[in-house]
């Protein structure tokens, strides 16, 4: 979508934040740093290994997204709600979690590396095989999750 290509210009020349709009069919490796997004609704978008650095979500939703096999370092997610999205080989270093809620979540050979989770909830994701590694946490769920072989 070459909107979203301008959009994402755009903000990154003005260090403009990017907010209450809705991300939506996005089929493409994106390369996102140093970007501010508030109260956006990402759906049904398909942008597996993408490259996130030094980004901030705030009240943003993510709906049937698949980020699998991306990289996220340095990245802030505050309020955020996830939901029947596909993060599967995705590796998130560095990166602070702040009430997070996954739903319906496939999040299997995650990598969660030096990262700070305060009440993350996972509820009915797949979890197999995902590695929790030097983390600081407070208030993390599981609820009806698969967390066969996973490394904490």
């Amino acid at each position: 979508m070459e909107d979203f290509k301008i959009l994402i210009e755009q903000a990154m020349i003005k260090e403009e934040d990017i907010e209450n709009i809705e991300i939506k069919n996005i089929k493409e490796v994106i390369d996102l740093k140093s970007l501010d997004f508030s109260k956006v609704f990402f759906s049904d978008n398909e942008m597996e290994n993408a490259k996130v650095e030094k980004v901030l979500f705030v009240d943003c939703k993510f709906e049937n997204c698949n980020f699998s096999n991306s990289n996220f370092e340095n990245v802030s997610f505050v309020r955020c709600k996830f939901s029947n999205c596909k993060i599967a080989g995705t590796v998130f270093s560095n990166c602070r979690f702040k009430d997070i809620y996954f739903y319906n979540m496939n999040a299997s050979y995650c990598n969660f590396t030096m990262s700070f989770l305060d009440n993350f909830k996972f509820r009915n994701s797949l979890l197999k095989n995902s590695y929790f590694q030097e983390n600081k946490t407070k208030k993390l769920s599981f609820f009806e999750s698969d967390l066969t072989r996973k490394f904490i």
